[in-house]
């Protein structure tokens, strides 16, 4: 018998197409996107209303953060709890630029590479901690930055976030008020969009079996050549890029921050959609949100 005969043919172990109710993938995305598109325009149950505009946006917006938060915790296995300090800090800091003059999406772009870099930062000593003593190490970090954005007009008077007792945000996009279109909701859903597609290309590329090797046998990365720190460094950086820009969406959508709004709850909150939509799993911040939103 010839060797070519006793090998199988490949064409047996193609790769059953993974999607959602028997769609292929591209065509399962495309489909929920264009319903996600349509909600807000169906009369049924009020979802054309305001108050269920709002209910969307908010489960988009906490969607894209968790999409970060996941990267970091559910691929790298690395439980980064600063991420609410930069949710915090993306929504105050893209406030105050819009109101010194710069358009929101840019202000919004603007504090995503601020607290990517200090994500970069606060992970060289971070990458060296482990398990609780890193949770504990990024948990304290996270709530430094929330207390010196309300301690800001005492140290700063330039600083205008006003303090703890809130301050009230301009109107830059709509929830759907008045019988007009919700913008907000369409600029979350562009950018959950465009998230979930970065998310899918790292997580099925070089970079997400890489942090799924640091996560899973960190130990062993050195030996083989992995540079298991780079990797920490990017994720982290990523994380507190993608919390920004969620943190930017959601001061429009609540029109008024407070320093409380992003202290312990804001994380549990984080943590508790994650375990609830699947820790590591593309499709569950959505599925999180979902559930513990509705």
């Amino acid at each position: 018998m010839s060797d070519t005969a006793a090998v199988p043919s490949r064409a047996l172990y193609k790769p059953r197409a993974k999607g959602v109710l028997g769609f292929g993938e591209p065509a399962a995305v495309a489909l929920l996107f264009g319903v996600a598109a349509l909600l807000p325009h169906l009369p049924y149950g009020g979802l054309d209303g305001p108050y269920w505009h709002g209910v969307l946006t908010g489960i988009l917006i906490h969607t894209i953060s968790a999409m970060g938060f996941n990267l970091l915790v559910g691929w790298a296995g690395q439980l980064g709890l600063a991420h609410a300090g930069f949710f915090a800090l993306g929504a105050y800091g893209t406030t105050l630029l819009y109101e010194d003059g710069v358009p929101y999406l840019a202000a919004m772009v603007i504090l995503g590479v601020i607290c990517a870099a200090v994500g970069i930062v606060i992970a060289f000593p971070a990458a060296r901690l482990k398990g609780f003593f890193l949770a504990i190490a990024t948990l304290a970090f996270g709530e430094l930055l929330v207390k010196l954005i309300e301690l800001g007009p005492e140290m700063w008077d330039w600083l205008d976030t006003g303090a703890s007792g809130g301050r009230s945000v301009k109107k830059v996009f709509s929830i759907g008020e008045s019988n007009g279109p919700p913008t907000l909701y369409f600029t979350a859903l562009i950018i959950l969009l465009i998230t979930y597609l970065v998310m899918l290309v790292l997580t099925r590329g070089r970079m997400g079996r890489t942090l799924k090797a640091i996560r899973d046998i960190d130990v062993a990365t050195g030996p083989i050549g992995i540079p298991s720190t780079r990797y920490k460094l990017v994720a982290f950086g990523i994380s507190g890029f993608v919390a920004a820009i969620a943190g930017g969406l959601y001061a429009q959508d609540i029109r008024f921050l407070s320093p409380a709004s992003f202290k312990d709850n804001m994380l549990v909150f984080m943590l508790v959609i994650l375990v609830l939509g699947g820790v590591g799993r593309i499709w569950g911040p959505l599925l999180g949100a979902m559930f513990y939103i509705l």
